[in-house]
């Protein structure tokens, strides 16, 4: 039988579309697991569940590439970080290419075709150079801001290609650092990715094997039958769950309408003791007006008997006794803050002189002489 090989279908994530950080690793079963955790502590990343991580592994030290899921084509066999598209550059130098767009430029480092390092070079895309003075542009990115001259020394670069020098900054480089230059074009991108040549976890789309081993079927069969005897537990569990939660809600409404009642008896015995309380009071003034009728003289002032009447039911004073000889009127009343008001108003009557005012056991004896 001849087999047909089908051509891959490979992409490249853009350097605005990617994270990437270097992490040093040893070697563990759960060695993903650990550099994805750790790249997304690194990255300050909280909601890693939408994000997707190929890496490479150097000795000791792993190259991490982060990107959202939704950047991802998952139809496509191959997807890589564009920093990795250079490793199929044939060259034995080490190099650096600077790779500029409008929103970003890149610098990736290489060691005789091995992936280093890669750096964003702060406000150097095209559309930041075009808005700034391109020779101190070149100059801070160079040897300030930029650190550019400090990152060749430290990998050795001894060649540098340009890829969308737009504003020439390679023949700056080539001046200033004494460097071979030259440049490379985008053109050459889909021949470099499809020679890209890398280790499995440096591609995005991570593939399954299609058939299941012995042992991962034994695996699989076990939590079938695992979870088939669980089935009829969990019915049994949901039914006791329903039920217990329609008991706990008749509970709570039981509890409610309890509330409700003994919130009610409370107002009852409260309306009650008004009740008994205007009842006792309503008593009193009859025992006033009783005794008002008993010793009244017909040459009393009806009128003021009958303005002090009023004054004793508008201050609510408790009185315990009430005389009416002539022209004087003798009270005995218990004392209280309401009686001294009363006083207070009688002091200032027209009607009434205040002859006497004693206390004895909390109890008032008042003299009163109407005025005639």
């Amino acid at each position: 039988m001849i087999k047909i090989l089908k051509n891959k279908e490979r992409k490249f994530l853009n350097f605005e579309q990617v994270l990437y950080t270097q992490l040093p690793y040893e070697k563990s079963e759960n060695l993903e697991e650990i550099l994805f955790e750790k790249s997304c502590e690194d990255l300050n990343i909280t909601e890693n569940l939408n994000y997707q991580m190929s890496y490479i592994l150097e000795e000791n030290l792993a190259h991490i590439f982060l990107t959202l899921s939704e950047n991802i084509d998952f139809k496509c066999d191959d997807i890589f970080a564009q920093a990795l598209l250079f490793s199929a550059y044939k060259s034995d130098e080490n190099i650096c290419f600077v790779h500029f767009d409008e929103n970003i430029t890149c610098a990736c480092f290489y060691q005789n075709q091995i992936f280093k390092n890669y750096k964003i070079i702060p406000n150097f895309s095209l559309k930041k150079i075009a808005n700034q003075d391109i020779q101190d542009s070149f100059e801070n990115v160079v040897f300030g801001q930029g650190r550019l001259e400090i990152l060749l020394q430290k990998y050795k670069i001894k060649h540098i290609v340009f890829i969308n020098d737009k504003f020439n900054f390679s023949k700056f480089c080539k001046e200033k650092l004494n460097t071979h230059c030259s440049l490379l074009d985008k053109s050459t991108y889909p021949e470099l990715l499809k020679n890209i040549q890398l280790q499995k976890s440096a591609n995005f789309i991570k593939h399954s094997p299609s058939r299941l081993n012995l042992w991962q079927k034994s695996i699989f069969i076990f939590l079938i039958s695992f979870m088939a005897t669980l089935i009829p537990s969990f019915f049994k569990a949901y039914d006791a769950y329903k039920f217990n939660q329609e008991k706990e809600l008749l509970q709570t409404s039981l509890s409610q309408l309890n509330l409700q009642e003994q919130n009610l008896s409370i107002a009852i015995v409260k309306k009650e003791k008004q009740v008994q309380e205007n009842e006792n009071l309503l008593n009193d003034y009859k025992d006033i007006f009783k005794n008002l009728n008993e010793h009244i003289s017909f040459d009393s002032p009806l009128e003021n008997i009958y303005q002090l009447s009023k004054l004793l039911q508008e201050y609510n004073v408790k009185i315990n006794n009430l005389n009416i000889h002539s022209h004087k009127i003798y009270i005995q009343a218990e004392q209280s803050s309401t009686l001294e008001k009363l006083l207070s108003e009688i002091h200032l009557s027209p009607n009434f002189t205040l002859k006497k005012k004693e206390i004895k056991n909390k109890i008032y004896h008042i003299e009163l002489e109407l005025r005639q």
